[in-house]
């Protein structure tokens, strides 16, 4: 009868951890998780898809060319975070969480300063060769992201959560990417985008 008991007790026990994915905080960590490993598309899976019908996350990573992608997975590489309250109610939930990412806007900031020099030099050349200014600029870009003494932003965001098909997905905002890229409205004034 003990063995029955244990063994139901440990089925259910097991049933509990495999069904992990259908808690809220176990979605936002199984997609903190893939940004950390650079599995983009994973961390895409975990993104509610956007309200026009078509299945992509409103912050589609994957969408970006193989150097952004590349700059993304070793900026992301560096992210940490902390869930530290969750709350559901009905098909939603929130997730409080605090996520510390490369701080984009000051990397961004220190990258122009040091590149503005060359541009000018690189303006008045004759063999001026825009295609070469662009791959160094990508260069310092990652350069800087990759230097273990890069800046760090700590930011407390909220996430908001949607059952959909029984898989809580994680409902993408500005908050979120702010939190994911250092300061994203700061970067919008050098020409970033925030759509």
């Amino acid at each position: 009868m003990r063995k029955a008991v244990s063994l139901v007790s440990y089925f259910l026990l097991m049933c509990f951890f495999l069904s992990g994915c259908t808690r809220p905080v176990s979605s936002v960590d199984a997609f903190f998780y893939a940004l950390q490993k650079g599995d983009i598309e994973k961390a895409a899976q975990y993104l509610k898809p956007n309200d026009n019908g078509d299945n992509v996350p409103n912050f589609d990573l994957t969408d970006s060319d193989p150097d952004q992608i590349n700059m993304f997975k070793e900026m992301f590489s560096k992210l940490q975070y902390e869930t530290l309250s969750s709350e559901v109610e009905g098909n939603t939930a929130q997730v409080d969480a605090r996520v510390t990412a490369v701080d984009l806007a000051r990397v961004t900031t220190q990258v122009m300063s040091e590149l503005i020099p060359l541009a000018f030099a690189s303006a008045f050349s004759e063999d001026q060769d825009d295609s070469q200014m662009e791959k160094l600029a990508e260069q310092y870009m990652m350069n800087a992201i990759s230097d273990p003494n890069s800046p760090m932003v700590t930011n407390r965001v909220t996430l908001t959560l949607e059952k959909v098909d029984g898989k809580w997905l994680i409902v993408t905002d500005d908050q979120l990417e702010k939190a994911l890229v250092g300061n994203l409205e700061v970067l919008s004034a050098f020409g970033g985008s925030d759509d």
